[in-house]
């Protein structure tokens, strides 16, 4: 399941005041006088640009008055911003659970078919009339990223997606996420909290895209789409900038997995854009940073371990799916992609991947195969879990 850490509530803490306001909206107000105060609020965000911009002072006791009182109403709209990307995703939430309680009471319902489109193309049409308001506001860009992601398996979003790109086409948060990681390069000292800001919006990108390219038979003309309009690039871009955060390298890996994943063509440019090597080196720092916390014994918290396994997991999986032989494709040339591996550390990568989680069957399998497949001599960790299922 994928979690996005937007609902209020949703991480077991308590209640802030934009949580409570975002119960509110989504309670007392439906889905087209949502619509209606987000557009509102935008055309109040226009106006204070103009005004900001127009803006003449008589004296400096003047000035000051003035700017302050501006300032206050653009931190305003931004807060409501936030707040009405945040009670629609609320209701796609609330919509969705009321969809999969009646699947479980009823096997002969789908849940697909319970969901109305009405309340999914209002969050797409919100959330891409915010990124185009608000373009250089990480917190609000990753607010409309979380909301996408959401939606963006829904079929009505998709087909909006691919034949009306004019209006919402997939080159319009990818260049937010591509703006912002841009953004994020240029600040030479970044505080503590405006890094957090600017991983969680690169987080939640890898999480949108790597939703809208997943799907049942996996849509292929999505996925070409995606990378089409740079979205590969953004989440490796993702990755390298951000190989110490191993939330944003799991989500990436994950959605480059899927991005990837019986796609040849993606697979190709995945190559070509040095995304082995990437992914590599992405694996090795996370893991390194994990294995001297444990020898250091800092009390490395499960959370850190699960994630940090996660990385691995997904890494392992890219890594293993890109090398996997396909007779189906002859024209890959799959001699040059072993080389460009190997030459990329594939070796120790997978074989600290494999010490670190010897017990996870995936990682072992895929990392058994991978090492034998591409020549390695020397010692094969083994399995040290248990095949037989745990109850």
């Amino acid at each position: 399941m994928i979690e996005l850490g937007l609902f209020p509530g949703s991480n077991g803490k308590e209640k802030t005041s934009q949580d409570v306001e975002t119960e509110l909206l989504a309670s007392h107000y439906d889905n087209d006088e949502i619509l209606q105060l987000a557009k509102e609020n935008i055309i109040q965000s226009s106006q204070l640009k103009l005004s900001k911009d127009s803006l003449k002072y008589n004296g400096d006791d003047t000035a000051n008055s003035v700017q302050s009182g501006h300032t206050t109403e653009v931190e305003k709209v931004e807060r409501k911003a936030i707040a009405y990307l945040n009670a629609l995703a609320f209701k796609v939430s609330k919509q969705r659970s009321i969809a999969n309680a009646t699947v479980n009471a009823n096997a002969n319902a789908n849940n697909k078919s319970l969901e109305t489109p009405q309340l999914f193309l209002i969050c797409q049409e919100v959330a891409y009339k915010t990124l185009s308001a608000f373009p250089s506001n990480d917190k609000i860009i990753s607010g409309a990223l979380s909301l996408l992601a959401l939606i963006a398996k829904h079929p009505a979003v998709r087909e909006r997606n691919l034949f009306h790109a004019d209006e919402f086409g997939i080159n319009v948060p990818i260049q937010a996420i591509r703006e912002s990681l841009k953004r994020s390069k240029l600040v030479q000292n970044p505080s503590h909290d405006e890094e957090i800001v600017a991983a969680e919006l690169q987080r939640k990108a890898c999480l949108y895209l790597g939703a809208l390219a997943d799907g049942a038979g996996q849509d292929l003309d999505v996925a070409t789409k995606i990378v089409e309009e740079d979205g590969l690039e953004a989440m490796l871009d993702a990755i390298d900038w951000y190989r110490y955060h191993a939330e944003v390298v799991n989500w990436g890996m994950w959605g480059i997995f899927t991005l990837c994943f019986e796609h040849t063509g993606n697979k190709k440019l995945f190559v070509r854009m040095d995304g082995i090597q990437k992914i590599c080196r992405a694996i090795k720092n996370i893991v390194s940073v994990y294995n001297q916390s444990k020898v250091g014994g800092d009390g490395t918290s499960s959370s850190s371990s699960s994630s940090t396994e996660e990385v691995a997991r997904h890494g392992i999986a890219v890594l293993f799916d890109v090398l996997r032989y396909d007779e189906s494709n002859p024209n890959v040339d799959f001699a040059h992609i072993r080389r460009v591996s190997l030459n990329a550390g594939l070796h120790e990568t997978v074989k600290d991947a494999m010490l670190a989680f010897s017990g996870n069957t995936e990682i072992m399998m895929m990392g058994q195969q991978m090492l034998i497949a591409t020549g390695y001599i020397g010692d094969i960790p083994h399995f040290a879990g248990s095949i037989v299922p745990r109850r």
